[in-house]
């Protein structure tokens, strides 16, 4: 039977359970970072305090860096493969964004391996 924690005190969140929270807010918060930048930014930093906060700081930040990152790689991406002289659309200046979206995936993903390789070791050091 689980443990359940005592009346009125805070527990964290599990690992995968900061990293969901982040993922899916970093994605929320990436796709207003396209559409309007002011609130996309706020909600990612919103996003990145609360997963910190609640839950494992590592986990989460991963998340909300992996979601961003996606969303911009996606959305940015398609713009850059499919947006050509011959289709009447031009993007001179979303090079440096893909650049940073895929940045920010990249370094999403370090932290969400990290945090599991720092997992698998303390399970293996305590005998769980």
């Amino acid at each position: 039977m689980a443990k359940t924690p005592a009346a009125g005190r805070r527990t964290r969140s599990s690992g995968r359970a900061s990293w969901l929270a982040g993922l899916v807010l970093g994605g929320l918060g990436g796709f207003l970072l396209l559409v309007v930048p002011p609130g996309g930014l706020l909600l990612v930093v919103v996003a990145a305090v609360l997963v910190v906060r609640r839950g494992k700081a590592l986990p989460g930040l991963g998340g909300v860096l992996v979601g961003v990152g996606v969303i911009w790689a996606f959305f940015l991406g398609r713009t850059w493969l499919t947006c050509t002289a011959e289709v009447g659309c031009f993007t001179p200046t979303i090079d440096a964004f893909l650049a940073i979206g895929l940045g920010l995936l990249a370094i999403g993903v370090a932290l969400s391996i990290l945090s599991v390789v720092r997992t698998i070791r303390e399970k293996r050091r305590t005998g769980l």
